[in-house]
């Protein structure tokens, strides 16, 4: 077989003449503790599923993986499910879809096979061969026997690892960096937020049941083809309103209430589920749509507060905090069963809302503009870096088998 098409100034040799298959079974005893394993996807190896009494495994028997044992997954070898038995896995059991193979490290270092085998033309290769029916196709040994590896002399593979060790060990340290940047830019942000709006400024504050004329979470969500849009937790992300194609059942959309109808410049609320509980979004929706059970909508009265005012306070750091705490108490709710933590409508009555006059009001709108703007470079960069570091390891791959590194 050819191969994956890379050009390479080694010769290629089928993997059945470089991998011998591991036959190692155990007796499951009932009482006794396995550690069952996993491959994982797309190159990233082969990790603990869990742990199980012998008694809980289906079989009487299962077979045993070592260190630096290659293995694969027979149904998901197309996705690059391939990697080494790490050292706590060794004397794992696996099922038969597992099968494990000791590599002839007189010729092949496991290293190196592991490396050649995290590129996603082996897994496509391993596409090519494999066998079977839609949902049901399997790589099987012949097939994974006949895939072709560049063979350098095992000193040029032990260089070669080393070397794809060395600068994937820098590609992880800058990518730690970049993740500390982004913590170290939140907490720029959360900071320049809160000196717009300090604590101080909440002394005898108006409620946002006081500055809006509607306060109030949706009531219907049966789905349907009416020509009433509905709008879930899914469709209110920080800051952005994500435009919704889901429409009301004809008989959910006549029940709702004229005022309930979102306009635009509504403010829309999170109102549950861990990690959404709290999002704002500015609502530019200029169909009629209406809000699902987990979404508020929160209007301003235009005679108190601008509509773009009170959206950049209860986005910015004061806003998010008073919306999902307050001094004393926790407002997340657990609802009993389903474990989904709740903001209801009396808890976001309650929450203090500074309004200065207009003119200022206009102020703090340009300033908290400006912030994000700033944030929304940092973040545009920090994008792009990732995107580069993401780009590091096919490419260094490439060219490792190229001979190239």
């Amino acid at each position: 077989m050819s191969g994956n098409g890379t050009q390479s100034p080694w010769p290629r040799v089928p993997l059945g003449e470089l991998l011998c298959r591991s036959e190692e079974a155990v007796s499951l005893q009932v009482e006794r503790t396995y550690k069952e394993v996993t491959v994982r996807l797309w190159g990233r190896g082969v990790a603990l599923r869990g742990e199980r009494l012998g008694g809980e495994i289906a079989g009487k028997t299962r077979n045993v993986v070592r260190r630096r044992q290659f293995v694969f997954s027979r149904i998901d070898a197309r996705n690059g499910a391939f990697g080494l038995v790490p050292d706590e896995l060794d004397g794992a059991v696996v099922s038969s879809d597992f099968p494990a193979f000791n590599p002839d490290e007189d010729r092949l270092l496991p290293e190196f096979l592991e490396l050649y085998a995290k590129r996603r033309s082996f897994a496509e290769e391993a596409r090519r061969v494999s066998k079977g029916t839609t949902n049901r196709v399997r790589l099987r040994e012949d097939g994974f026997y006949r895939l072709t590896i560049p063979l350098p002399q095992l000193p040029e593979q032990r260089r070669i690892v080393a070397k794809v060790q060395s600068l994937a060990t820098k590609i992880d340290e800058a990518q730690e960096l970049r993740d500390q940047s982004d913590t170290r830019v939140a907490a720029l942000r959360a900071a320049a937020e809160m000196r717009l709006w300090p604590d101080a400024c909440l002394a005898n504050a108006p409620t946002l049941e006081d500055v809006t004329t509607v306060l109030s979470r949706g009531r219907q969500s049966e789905q349907g083809e009416s020509q009433h849009y509905l709008i879930k937790t899914q469709h209110v992300q920080m800051a952005r309103y994500r435009k919704t194609d889901l429409r009301l059942s004809d008989r959910a959309a006549a029940r709702v209430r004229d005022d309930l109808l979102v306009q635009k410049g509504d403010i829309l609320i999170a109102c549950s589920a861990a990690g959404c509980l709290g999002r704002v979004a500015w609502c530019d929706e200029s169909r009629t749509a209406s809000c699902d059970t987990h979404v508020a909508i929160a209007r301003p009265d235009l005679s108190v507060v601008l509509p773009e005012y009170l959206y950049v306070y209860l986005r910015g750091a004061q806003g998010q905090y008073q919306l999902r705490n307050r001094e004393k108490g926790d407002w997340q709710r657990e609802k009993i069963g389903f474990r989904l933590t709740e903001l209801n409508v009396n808890d976001m009555r309650r929450v203090p809302v500074f309004v200065p006059d207009m003119e200022t009001q206009r102020q703090l709108i340009s300033a908290s503009d400006a912030l994000h703007r700033r944030i929304n470079d940092l973040n545009s960069r920090a994008a792009d870096t990732e995107r580069m570091l993401d780009a590091f390891p096919p490419s260094i791959l490439d060219s490792a088998f190229k001979g190239e590194l």
